[in-house]
């Protein structure tokens, strides 16, 4: 599932979260990462490889996924989800065997409600001063 950086086939801009909004892999609370960028079509997430996750990932080409914010109380349960990319974002160090990945998905099968609940989330995500919180990356 390793994709090269610049093999970007994404089709809208994505926006960048500045808020601690969260996923859930699979509704297994142990794993848990954390949204990086998000469009109506699919998103980034980061997070701590334990090897728990890495080992459940490995070889799956679809996931389930929930979102949520614990401040706010915004929570989207159950969204269909293809695997299209997993990189090593920061490397152990001397000082620590811990290892950061970073996931892409696609958003697939989406429920009307789902969808629009989306759309909202990125609506309230957005900041119209703040262009810099949209990329293409």
């Amino acid at each position: 599932m390793e994709k090269a950086e610049f093999d970007n086939r994404r089709r809208e801009d994505r926006i960048i979260i500045d808020n601690s909004i969260y996923v859930v892999i699979n509704t297994e609370p142990r794993m848990m990462g954390q949204i990086v960028d998000i469009s109506n079509n699919g998103l980034a997430f980061t997070y701590v490889d334990l090897e728990v996750i890495c080992r459940k990932l490995e070889k799956k080409k679809s996931v389930k996924i929930d979102l949520f914010a614990g401040g706010n109380g915004y929570l989207l349960r159950n969204l269909n989800c293809k695997l299209v990319s997993k990189i090593n974002k920061i490397k152990p160090s001397a000082f620590s065997c811990l290892l950061i990945q970073r996931v892409g998905v696609q958003f697939e099968d989406l429920s009307l409600p789902q969808r629009e609940q989306i759309e909202m989330f990125l609506k309230n995500s957005q900041d119209p001063n703040d262009l810099t919180k949209q990329c293409n990356a």
